[in-house]
Order: structure tokens, then C-alpha cells, then sequence
């Protein structure tokens, strides 16, 4: 459990994962929690959502994981569209399209 507290933990849901989330912060462990109900689990950092059709909700769960990523890589000095690994299984040879890079 100690390299774990050196990690977060990013949980998405409601009622059960809310619990998850307390326990994991007991256990020392750094807790996002995303969320669409007025929940608030001790020790975690929360991030409500409107309340939407489980269809819409995912797509704002989805941008608040994008939001999360963009300021991980910013705060390590790190570009977005650079791979952080190369992976020696892939099939087709990587190549940026010019429009989305």
C-alpha cells in the first residue's frame, strides 16, 4: 500500500463510489471524485455534475478526464499530442493528422 499513497485515485459515480473514495482517503491515498449527486466524501476533492440522462452524462465525465489530463501534462511540462510512450505491439505506424495536431 505505501507506492500507492504516492498516487491519486480518480473514481467516477455515485452512492458506492462515494464510499470507495472515504476509504481510499483513509488510506492516505489523494481522491478525485466526479460525481452527479450532492455527494461529498471526506477527504476526497469532488467535481459535481448537472444531474442529465446517463447518455449526456458521460460525455461531461468524459471532458472533466480530458480537463484532468491537459493540467497533469501542463504542471509536468509536457505537450498533449507527444506520446508518452512508444508501444513496440502496435500494428499501424503512428502519424499525426495536421488538422488535429
Amino acid at each position: 500500500m505505501d507506492a500507492a499513497r504516492r498516487t491519486g485515485l480518480v473514481l467516477i459515480g455515485r452512492q458506492r463510489e462515494a464510499r470507495l473514495a472515504e476509504q481510499m482517503s483513509r488510506e492516505g491515498l489523494r481522491v478525485l471524485f466526479i460525481t452527479d449527486e450532492e455527494l461529498s466524501p471526506a477527504g476526497a476533492r469532488v467535481v459535481h455534475l448537472p444531474a442529465l440522462a446517463d447518455c449526456q452524462r458521460v460525455i461531461l465525465e468524459v471532458v472533466a478526464l480530458q480537463l484532468l489530463v491537459r493540467e497533469l501534462a501542463a504542471a509536468r511540462g509536457e505537450a498533449m499530442q507527444e506520446r508518452a510512450f512508444a508501444r513496440d505491439d502496435t500494428k499501424i505506424p503512428f502519424e499525426p493528422v495536421s488538422e488535429f495536431v
